[in-house]
């Protein structure tokens, strides 16, 4: 926007990832709530692009409103970009590129609306549900099915911690966790120990080498 107005303007680097905006620095000096980017001019600091660009656009005076029913519509457009499309969207990359978790069973389920598969089924005259359920929701499935054996092994992995530390189930309840205490309290009985954690190795094994069948069994592609 400052580019496409001319405008006379200088950007500062701030390093998001590296947590600049989360130290006291930041807040105190630039925002108080961390965000990026900001807008310094005549002593005002702004943040958020919709506001950002609703005070460009009135004090530069280009690429603004006529009236004030044409601003209430830039504006329903800019806060619909801002709640319903770039939040989503970056939600999205940071999974995908940073997180590297890849697509969401939603994501998937939603992406799946536009295939080429699904534009057959509809110029056929098949109904929605069968659409749903019969093309849809099988692909979809296999991000579920891939996210599942890691999930399991989370869960098991926590609840194991949490009785090994005793905040789960009551003491003297039979559980990995306990084993696991156990063998810490009886150093001199090696096995006790040694059967804990060959449990949980063969049981979190398993489990992920059942998901991967099972995801290649109800993979649609295969």
């Amino acid at each position: 926007m400052l580019r496409l107005c001319g405008a006379k303007w200088e950007a500062r680097f701030t390093d998001f990832f590296g947590g600049e905006t989360r130290t006291p620095a930041y807040r105190e000096t630039v925002n108080e709530m961390g965000e990026v980017p900001v807008l310094e001019h005549a002593g005002k600091r702004l943040s958020q692009s919709g506001v950002i660009l609703d005070y460009l656009a009135s004090t530069l005076k280009k690429y603004a409103w006529k009236d004030e029913t044409e601003r209430r519509e830039i504006l329903r457009w800019l806060l619909w970009d801002n709640h319903k499309l770039t939040s989503y969207v970056a939600t999205l990359r940071f999974l995908v590129h940073f997180q590297k978790t890849g697509e969401t069973p939603v994501t998937e389920f939603l992406r799946g609306r536009n295939l080429e598969y699904v534009r057959a089924a509809r110029a056929l005259g098949m109904r929605n549900g069968a659409i749903m359920f019969r093309h849809i929701l099988p692909n979809a499935m296999v991000s579920t099915m891939t996210f599942m054996p890691f999930i399991l092994t989370g869960a098991i992995g926590t609840l194991t911690a949490l009785d090994f530390l005793g905040f789960g189930l009551p003491p003297g309840a039979p559980s990995l966790g306990e084993l696991v205490a156990q063998g810490k309290a009886n150093l001199q009985a090696p096995w006790l120990g040694i059967s804990a954690f060959m449990v949980l190795a063969v049981m979190l094994t398993l489990l992920v080498f059942i998901g991967e069948a099972a995801r290649d069994a109800f993979d649609p592609r295969k």
